[in-house]
């Protein structure tokens, strides 16, 4: 069992990015599930509870190892909680009759990976991200959501699964999976044919800076002034290259509050109006004994236009969860910042070129908090992140895949600028359209075409994730009696 499931896993971890593969190998995912359905087919539910319990701690524990260096702690107790979907699955798993057993697995996958995803207020990783760096296969996420990636990928696992298993209906079981790939693959390349235009009359241009300060440096107050100068001289750099309409600075770029410290902010308002562009600034913001992690814009004038908290702030890092709990926290050794979240989404106003939307960090993980920003008319989106803590490119990339789906879920470009990491330009399709190098100090000018409208998803949000969950439901509830019932009719017949 023990083999089956492992195997299971690596294959699993392997598509998406590790340490072998920094992009990962998307097309394992396809098949990588099928192992663990072989272990499934077992009548005790102890023994699969137990393949879907190794399952998912030995998948998440590798698909996350880049998070030890940061809180190995975090890292057991996040493996713990992202494990829990396996095992659900693993619980709920039934043998039913095969055309309907096509159909019950991915839809219970895709459940399992919902709950999950409510429990961690969205923080969570679904199979459909694996795909994140094929263009034709994410499309559908644009209508459906990226857990109707997760739907068709687990949907061909089980085709592969029972086509196998059970040759009598082998025929429907191949026209379902090649009919699931043909028909996501057809709106896959039919919607890359639309491609948007880079330049437009709406189009707006903004330089990213990318300074590589080290994460453990910036906590350090005395260095905080020569960082404000370090990105000062970037962003006179990348000017030279061309006017932009807005400079863009990480997050954390001040790890100060520079609108409390005068001398931060004169600093900080000397660089804006040298430059006679406005700047967004990630920067630290003190309120009390409390930090705000947020995202500060200026106009030309160095004058204050607008302040975004961030909202959903990552437990044991940014915050202690409340409670009992806590005090059985501290003693596991756990430790977080204690930052104080935001309540109102990040939404800025840029004279000439309307509205966009600001995100910091994990909140790409997010999906609903670019669709609730999505629905405030805007035309594109930023996220500045610090994952200099990432000391794999595994880590900066599987990060990267969470933008790239927010991108095509809501069918607005990205821009993403980070302290370190992939500080890169995301058009509405999922494409990686300009780029820097990470882990060096860089600039980049990047021409953004904003969106056109709301997306279907954008709309109905995750309208196919809750379907799932309603058929396995009633599926579970209406056959399982059935099943039982006949198990007993045999049973009653042999004796």
């Amino acid at each position: 069992m023990i083999f089956f499931a492992a195997a299971a896993a690596l294959l699993s971890y392997l598509s998406f990015p590790n340490v072998l593969f920094p992009r990962g190998l998307p097309f394992l995912a396809w098949v990588s599930i099928v192992p663990l359905f072989v272990l499934l087919e077992n009548p005790s539910l102890s023994r699969r509870l137990m393949a879907g319990c190794v399952f998912g701690l030995v998948f998440y524990a590798l698909v996350t190892q880049w998070l030890i260096p940061y809180s190995f702690s975090g890292y057991l107790l996040l493996t713990i909680i992202l494990a829990l979907q396996p095992v659900l699955f693993s619980f709920l798993y039934r043998r039913f009759p095969t055309p309907i057993l096509l159909f019950y697995v991915p839809a219970l996958w895709v459940a399992a990976e919902f709950l999950r995803a409510l429990l961690m207020s969205g923080f969570s990783w679904n199979t459909g991200l694996s795909q994140a760096f094929v263009p034709p296969v994410i499309q559908v996420a644009g209508a459906l959501g990226s857990f109707a990636v997760s739907f068709v990928v687990v949907l061909v696992n089980a085709a592969v699964y029972l086509c196998w298993k059970d040759a009598r209906h082998r025929t429907f079981v191949l026209t379902a999976g090649a009919g699931a790939i043909v028909l996501v693959l057809g709106y896959g390349y039919h919607a890359l044919g639309d491609r948007p235009s880079a330049v437009s009359p709406g189009s707006l241009s903004v330089c990213a800076v990318q300074p590589n300060i080290d994460s453990l440096e910036k906590t350090d107050p005395e260095k905080v002034a020569g960082h404000v100068r370090q990105q000062a001289v970037l962003s006179r750099e990348c000017l030279e290259k061309g006017r932009p309409d807005l400079v863009i600075w990480p997050e954390t770029a001040v790890s100060s509050d520079f609108l409390q410290d005068e001398t931060l902010k004169s600093a900080v308002q000397e660089t804006v109006r040298a430059a006679g562009v406005p700047f967004l600034i990630g920067a630290a913001l003190f309120e009390g004994a409390l930090n705000r992690n947020s995202a500060v814009l200026l106009d030309r004038s160095g004058d204050v236009s607008g302040i975004y908290h961030k909202r959903y702030l990552v437990p044991f890092s940014e915050y202690l969860p409340g409670g009992r709990l806590q005090r059985i926290f501290e003693i596991l050794g756990l430790r977080s910042q204690s930052f104080l979240a935001g309540d109102k989404p990040g939404l800025f106003d840029l004279p000439g070129h309307g509205r966009f939307a600001v995100t910091i960090c994990s909140e790409d993980t997010i999906a609903s908090v670019f669709r609730d920003e999505s629905a405030e008319d805007i035309g594109w989106a930023v996220v500045l992140l610090n994952d200099g803590w990432f000391r794999q490119d595994a880590g900066l990339m599987m990060h990267l895949q969470n933008s790239v789906m927010r991108a095509v879920e809501n069918r607005i470009p990205v821009v993403r600028v980070a302290n370190t990491g992939v500080t890169c330009l995301i058009d509405p399709r999922g494409r990686i359209v300009s780029s820097l190098s990470p882990n060096r100090g860089d600039t980049g000018v990047f021409t953004v075409a904003p969106g056109r409208g709301r997306s279907l998803y954008g709309k109905i949000g995750d309208v196919f994730a809750v379907f799932c969950l309603g058929f396995v439901i009633i599926i579970f509830v209406l056959l399982r009696g059935r099943i039982e019932d006949g198990r007993s009719k045999r049973e009653d017949g042999k004796s």
